[in-house]
Order: C-alpha cells, then sequence, then structure tokens
C-alpha cells in the first residue's frame, strides 16, 4: 500500500460526543480515521446501492485500504508537555506565552534516582520566563499542557498553537408521536465550527492500494467531495469536503544520526542531574521514546484492553510500576541484549460507534489517549 495525502475542509458544524450518556458531552476535536471511513461506507451505499467488490475493497480489507485520522494542526502534543498556567502556550516574542516544556528527561532522571532528586535537580515544576523589564522569573506552576501544533510559513523555527473554533448549542429532545418538545430532555451539543480562514483543514493520510486508490476517487467524484459525519447529520450539522492527492506520501525515516543525537543528549541531561553513567547501566545504552499521536487499541493475550505496549510487541519489558526502579530484563531473541522501561505518560479514552446496519450503538473500546508518551533503554548491538 501507498499514503496518499487527504484533507477535509468543513462546510457545517461538525459534532463528535465523547460520552454517550452524558447530556452536555465533550466533543471531539479530530476526525478518526473510523469515523471517515464509516462516513464514506455509508455515502458509497447510498450512492452505488448494495455492496460489490469495491467496497470491499475500499471498506472491509484493511490489507487493501486503510483511513487515517484527520487532525487540524501538523504535530500532536505529547502528554508530557507542559506549559506555564499563566501564560500558556508556545514562547512568543512579545512574551504574551511563556513556552512550552517535555518533562519526559525530568521523569526519567527521578525514576532513575527512586525519588525526588533532592540535592541533585529539583523537579521542574515552576515557570523559569523571564518577563518585565526588571527580568524577574514568572515562577508559575507548569501545567498539562494538550492540543498540537502548526509550523509556521513564515519562520521553519516558529511555531503556534492550533487550536480550531467550537461551540456548544442547546436542543430539546422531539417526540415523534406529537413532533412536538418532549418533556424532560435538555442536551448541549458541542461541535467544531467551519473557520473563516478559508485555508483551514483538517488533515490526514489513507494508505490504499493502486486499485483502491482509484475506487475511492471514483467515489469521491460521484458525492462531489462531500459526505456527512459525526453524530448529528441535520439541520444543518456534519457536512464537510474532503480534497484528496494523487501524489504519494514519502514516508519519513528517522535516521541513526537522529537516534543516536536524543540519546546522547539525553544522557547529557542524566548526567547534569548527577546521575553518572554507571549509575545508569554498566555499559553504552540507547534511551528511546516511543509516541502514538493518534493513540492505539492495545490488548493482552485475554483480549483485555491494556496501557502496556509489551502485551503486543514481545521483545519490550513489562512498564515498570510507580513505585518501582527501573530493572533490566533480557531479550529472548537477542542474546546479550537487555532493555529496560524507564518512565510513561498515558491514559486510556472511550472509543464510541454507531452500527448503521443493525441500527444499534456498537460496543465501546478503549485506546490509548493521543499523545502517549513510552520511553525504554536498551543495552546491546543496535543491528540486529
Amino acid at each position: 500500500m501507498q499514503a496518499y495525502r487527504v484533507s477535509a475542509s468543513l462546510i457545517d458544524p461538525v459534532t463528535q460526543r465523547k460520552s454517550r450518556q452524558s447530556q452536555i458531552s465533550e466533543g471531539l476535536i479530530g476526525i478518526r480515521g473510523t469515523t471517515l471511513r464509516g462516513a464514506l461506507a455509508r455515502a458509497y451505499l447510498d450512492e452505488f446501492g448494495t455492496p460489490d467488490e469495491r467496497f470491499e475493497r475500499l471498506f472491509l480489507d484493511e490489507r487493501k485500504t486503510r483511513f487515517g485520522s484527520l487532525q487540524p494542526w501538523q504535530q500532536q502534543v505529547s502528554l508530557t508537555a507542559t506549559s506555564c498556567k499563566r501564560a500558556p502556550g508556545f514562547a512568543s516574542e512579545d512574551h504574551s506565552a511563556h513556552g512550552v516544556v517535555d518533562l519526559l528527561w525530568f521523569r526519567i532522571a527521578e525514576k532513575l534516582n527512586g525519588g525526588p532528586m533532592v540535592g541533585k535537580i529539583a523537579h521542574k515544576s515552576l515557570c523559569c520566563q523571564h518577563q518585565g523589564a526588571n527580568g524577574r522569573i514568572c515562577g508559575a506552576a507548569l501545567t498539562p499542557f494538550s492540543g498540537g501544533w502548526t509550523r509556521s510559513s513564515d519562520s521553519p523555527t516558529l511555531t503556534y498553537v492550533k487550536r480550531p473554533s467550537t461551540s456548544v448549542n442547546m436542543h430539546v429532545g422531539i417526540d415523534r408521536g406529537t413532533s412536538t418538545a418532549a418533556p424532560a430532555i435538555l442536551f448541549a451539543l458541542q461541535s467544531i465550527v467551519p473557520s473563516s480562514n478559508s485555508q483551514e483543514t483538517w488533515n490526514g493520510v489513507i494508505h490504499a492500494t493502486e486499485e483502491s486508490w482509484s475506487d475511492l476517487r471514483v467515489l469521491l467524484d460521484a458525492i462531489d467531495n462531500r459526505v456527512r459525519i459525526g453524530h448529528a447529520k441535520t439541520r444543518g450539522y456534519g457536512r464537510i469536503e474532503l480534497q484528496v492527492a494523487d501524489e504519494e506520501v514519502a514516508a519519513k525515516a528517522t535516521g541513526e544520526a537522529e537516534w543516536d543525537f536524543w540519546s546522547v543528549t539525553a544522557h547529557q541531561f542524566l548526567n547534569t542531574c548527577g546521575l553518572s553513567d554507571n549509575e545508569q547501566s554498566s555499559a553504552p545504552t540507547t534511551i528511546f521514546s516511543i509516541t502514538f499521536p493518534s493513540g492505539a487499541i492495545i490488548v493482552d493475550q485475554l483480549l483485555r484492553y491494556s496501557l502496556d505496549p509489551s502485551d503486543m510487541v514481545d521483545w519490550l519489558p513489562i512498564l515498570v510500576r510507580p513505585s518501582e526502579k527501573p530493572c533490566w530484563s533480557p531479550i529472548a531473541d537477542c542474546p546479550g541484549s537487555n532493555i529496560r522501561s524507564l518512565s510513561a505518560v498515558t491514559r486510556h479514552e472511550m472509543i464510541r460507534g454507531w452500527q448503521a446496519a443493525h441500527g444499534l450503538p456498537k460496543a465501546d473500546e478503549y485506546a490509548l489517549v493521543s499523545g502517549a508518551v513510552y520511553a525504554y533503554e536498551y543495552q546491546g548491538q543496535l543491528d540486529w
């Protein structure tokens, strides 16, 4: 399969509720790949009738077509990111925002130290941005920072936070028998609203074979690139316009130099914390992290939902518990190599959906939240 870019612009407000039960439910910001696939499948059946071989290639065979999530930003902020409580956001020239700090290495240092690093270096919990003419340090607390960021078109190094516009509308339930307002049914819908900026789009990637990509183009041409998506599809909700590019997306390969630089810099930081190489390990090691920008569903051997990637990747170690220090474990298929879990910042989020064929809700799934981060340290050869 090849990767192709796809973008969506909003025509109407789009509503995607996180919770099924709450009357005032927070909405999702991004459009999940499963949601996009379901909306296109519904459009296909409305346009062409019963499922056929082309339908199976597009929506039932993930070896031929796979739909990625659409996000309003270029990069997802990881769960280890924090920012000033009083002036959150990436650092700006006018000091209206005090910057974003990633605490992953601080978390690793405290885990290797077995607790707070008293006398070595304190956990970075306060904003150190200088402000005012006298250069006074802010000193406000650092709090978790979520969302995404987009690189500025004016500068290759300047970034800014991407936050789509949202609105909350109140609705009343309708009694189907009398076609009037039903008593005691009042609910709110949070929705993403179209931006006044025509350049604002939701971007993602679709993996497809050449044949299934051609099938998708036929479908989009038949529906004028427009599809309804989300929870509310009536009374001015849910219409988006899709645009696809035939150019294949080149896979971004992380070179060995980048891996080495990140690991060496992490080791240097740990050394400044008073954790020497001997305290870290008895031989040169490589520190690396795994980040899930769009989340993932992980299950163990009993098909129970899990937060531990080792349940699906055999050579990864079990996550270190909060009260334990990291310990080495051997890799079975690579003699002489060891690996250990250093830190993790993760949690579950509920994935819900609707089964149009049966007219019933799908079973709730639980996935890793977008931005989940896991850090590991590897000892051994790098060419296995």
